[in-house]
């Protein structure tokens, strides 16, 4: 039996989501006695409301569909696709967050066999009921009612890591491309603090070094958000998907000057992020002694008149950039 779609309130089929559609899910085991319920792929079925990157509400949504498997007596098998990620521990290495396999008992891994790309193994990641079983070798073949059919073909030697073991460049692209997949999931909704990226990030098998060469490439922007009557230089750092001021856009046409001037600031907010828990760090300030201009008219009456107008030039941008950003952070809410 397969279920896929269920009526919703509107009359109209839609797609089963988990947990919500638990109960409905329940009733039709019930019916026809399901000892094995089988998720493909889980992420298809996953409410729209949980992040599979949380760990919090991947957890939030498999507590239910374990405890309906207490109930009726069966088992559930929750089938996920791999990430890109580089990490060496296979556990690290399914895609979303690291409560999925956490949540779960048992977990295999399905790949190619290293030695004929004919053949598919079966290897162990994790097993919290009993010893680690050996890989099993097997080749899906077609059966003489045309259905396909599984031919074990007896133990393998590959282990999970061997099976994930890639060739390093291509390694690298893909691991990019999964981190930049992730940034677009956890911070589609809103502004994520930056501690709480790099933690899903690290709980998703993916390294800070490959989040921030895809947040450079993403063009993620960073920016410190401070409360009421902290001083500069207070508050938390918190990352966002960029976007166009759309109050700018006119028939199709955007102010690309001051668009511009935004990820400029953007570049000396993530510059300063980037020192954050270094014990040398201070307030980014251009050393004007070191200005060719400055120094030709050094000693100079009117060249020193024209030093202190360029500081104050700069405080009143700093000045200026500082309100930017505020009103940046009241609109993103």
């Amino acid at each position: 039996m397969a279920l896929v779609t269920v009526k919703g309130e509107d009359g109209y089929e839609r797609s089963i989501s988990i947990p919500e559609d638990i109960p409905l899910i329940e009733q039709a085991a019930e019916r026809v006695g399901a000892k094995l319920i089988v998720v493909d792929p889980f992420m298809a079925f996953l409410s729209g409301d949980a992040n599979s990157h949380r760990d919090q509400d991947v957890r939030r949504a498999l507590a239910p569909l374990a405890r309906m498997a207490e109930r009726l007596g069966a088992a559930v098998v929750v089938i996920r696709h791999l990430n890109k990620g580089t990490h060496p521990n296979p556990l690290y290495r399914g895609g979303g967050s690291i409560g999925i396999i956490g949540a779960a008992r048992m977990a295999f891994l399905v790949a190619k066999d290293p030695q004929d790309e004919e053949r598919r193994v079966l290897a162990t990641t994790k097993n919290n009921l009993a010893k680690p079983p050996a890989s099993l070798l097997f080749r899906v073949e077609e059966a003489d009612n045309g259905a396909a059919r599984v031919t074990w073909l007896g133990k393998s030697e590959a282990s999970a890591k061997d099976l994930l073991a890639t060739p390093h460049d291509q390694e690298q692209a893909d691991a990019r491309s999964e981190a930049m997949e992730f940034l677009n999931d956890i911070l589609s909704d809103r502004p994520v603090p930056a501690e709480d990226v790099l933690r899903e990030a690290e709980d998703a098998g993916i390294s800070e070094s490959t989040l921030r060469r895809a947040k450079k490439h993403l063009g993620v922007m960073a920016y410190r958000k401070s409360k009421p009557g902290e001083s500069r230089g207070k508050g938390r750092w918190l990352w966002k998907l960029p976007i166009v001021g759309l109050r700018d856009v006119q028939d199709g046409h955007v102010d690309q000057d001051e668009n511009f001037d935004h990820l400029e600031h953007n570049k000396g907010l993530e510059a300063r992020e980037n020192r954050i828990g270094k014990s040398t760090v201070q307030d980014d300030h251009h050393d004007l002694q070191d200005d060719q201009g400055v120094q030709g008219i050094q000693g100079d009456q009117d060249g020193q008149r024209l030093e202190a107008r360029r500081l104050e030039h700069n405080d009143a941008l700093e000045d200026v950039r500082e309100l930017f950003a505020r009103d940046f952070i009241e609109e993103s809410g």
